[in-house]
């Protein structure tokens, strides 16, 4: 068993972590940040080449977009892209995550994972939840692994055009009642912001 084959009756009977759907952003201040003019560019010219892979949805959508999110906090966190966390096989929290946020700004390797991006299927968003959460549960395994204590996970799923975030918190995984498009481009940079925001960097 891997990251991608769980479902969440998986996550609650493995686990004991329910998954909620609920607005996690209702409570807090979440500022729009307008994109580069890079950005803008790169996001226009996605729509020259034919989003039908998931190599081209990474190469096209998600990693200019996170290359903005890194330039904007170079000195915060680190993305990594495709890396493997094995947290704990035995219980099948294993396998490659599409990209991983982390706290280090300087690692060399995933050190203090705090967002895992996981790429989903065109028009079938709400079908990688559940991997996206067995991926926020490795995340927070692989920190306590390494003396590394976070008390919140975010995760987000995203088809590039679509996308939606989710947090672990306790035993509970909150999955935003919202989806934003790419047209609220303003809005994700401004959430991945908040989060950066909210850790403190060692």
């Amino acid at each position: 068993m891997a990251y991608r084959d769980f479902k969440l009756t998986d996550i609650q009977q493995k686990f004991g972590i329910d998954t909620i759907f609920a607005n996690i952003w209702e409570k807090e201040t979440i500022l729009e940040i307008e994109p580069s003019d890079f950005l803008k560019q790169s996001l226009n010219f996605a729509d020259l080449i034919p989003l039908t892979t998931e190599k081209a949805l990474s190469e096209r959508l998600l990693a200019p977009i996170l290359a903005e999110v890194k330039s904007r906090n170079a000195d915060k966190i680190q993305i990594f892209s495709g890396e493997t966390i094995s947290a704990d096989k035995s219980l099948g929290l294993n396998g490659e995550i599409d990209f991983l946020m982390v706290k280090k700004p300087y690692a060399p390797e995933p050190i203090a994972p705090i967002i895992a991006i996981t790429e989903a299927k065109v028009g079938r968003l709400d079908k990688a939840i559940p991997q996206a959460a067995a991926q926020m549960i490795g995340a927070r395994v692989f920190n306590q692994n390494y003396g590394e204590k976070i008390d919140l996970i975010y995760g987000v799923v995203t088809d590039g055009n679509s996308w939606r975030f989710l947090m672990l918190k306790e035993n509970q995984v909150l999955v935003d009642n919202t989806r934003y498009s790419l047209t609220e481009i303003n809005k994700i940079l401004g959430i991945f912001q908040y989060i950066i925001d909210s850790y403190r960097v060692d």
